[in-house]
């Protein structure tokens, strides 16, 4: 008997992973390369479309890996597995390409790093524009109909999308904003702001992995910051724990969780 059940479940398993394949190869296979000509950043950025079914489409994740593009196909295949499994559309992909420019895109000269970090005049308020009024309007475009955007992000991707969800959340009528591994180190300021969530509509989650000791102890402090959901006006967001994945792997279990919990 035991046999038997062992051997079902592990049938099941094979064909929920060669079910995750074929949806891999089929997003990676129709994924769209395109750029968009930044006024705000003065270039061209490069962008990649996942799911590019457009028109008619209710979510958009854009996603901030930093480098490459490869946490935007990973968050798309997620995306296109739990709709297909759901019956719903799946939500479009847009992967931004940190071009080797992610410490000065996503970094403020009066930001505040811990003393192991350099400090970097960098121009996010420059990407706060290319973001807000270049491509989320693309990406409504994109959708072709009034659709709800979330914007994902990894390591000091994730603590950008913290910060902008704290100062334009609701001016850019985000849905929903979703941080794996936030590296507050690189803006420490950013934790005593967390409260702020609380004063935003948009659904948020923060999930934390296997890190180093120094973070370890900044997510600790970033915790007793965090809002009390009883006292939030808008949306209390969430933080979750997921120990058994390091760092550089944690937007894998995150984006699932935050594609359940958010977007569908």
């Amino acid at each position: 008997m035991l046999k038997c059940v062992s051997m079902a479940l592990g049938a099941i398993a094979f064909l929920g992973l060669l079910a995750v394949v074929l949806v891999g190869w089929a997003t990676w296979a129709e994924r769209r390369e395109t750029t968009i000509m930044s006024q705000a950043l003065g270039e061209e950025r490069r962008l990649t479309v996942y799911n590019t079914d457009e028109g008619n489409v209710e979510q958009v994740i854009i996603v901030l890996d930093g480098e490459k593009t490869r946490h935007g196909l990973s968050a798309a295949v997620q995306a296109r597995t739990l709709s297909w499994l759901a019956g719903s559309r799946s939500p479009i992909g847009i992967a931004v390409d940190g071009m080797g420019t992610r410490d000065t895109d996503l970094r403020n000269a009066i930001s505040n790093p811990a003393t192991w970090r350099p400090r970097i005049a960098g121009r996010a308020a420059d990407f706060d524009r290319f973001l807000a009024y270049e491509l989320l309007p693309l990406a409504r475009k994109l959708a072709g109909t009034p659709a709800e955007i979330y914007l994902f992000g990894h390591s000091l991707g994730g603590l950008y999308s913290l910060d902008f969800a704290i100062r334009k959340a609701d001016e850019t009528n985000l849905a929903g904003y979703a941080a794996f591994s936030p590296t507050f180190s690189h803006d420490l300021s950013i934790m005593e702001r967390l409260a702020k969530l609380c004063d935003t509509k948009a659904r948020g989650l923060i999930t934390i992995g296997l890190e180093s000791d120094r973070e370890e102890k900044l997510f600790k402090h970033a915790s007793t910051r965090f809002p009390n959901a009883e006292a939030c006006a808008g949306h209390a967001p969430r933080m979750e724990r997921h120990p058994g994945a390091i760092h550089q792997i944690v937007m894998l279990p995150g984006q699932t969780r935050a594609i359940l919990l958010l977007v569908n």
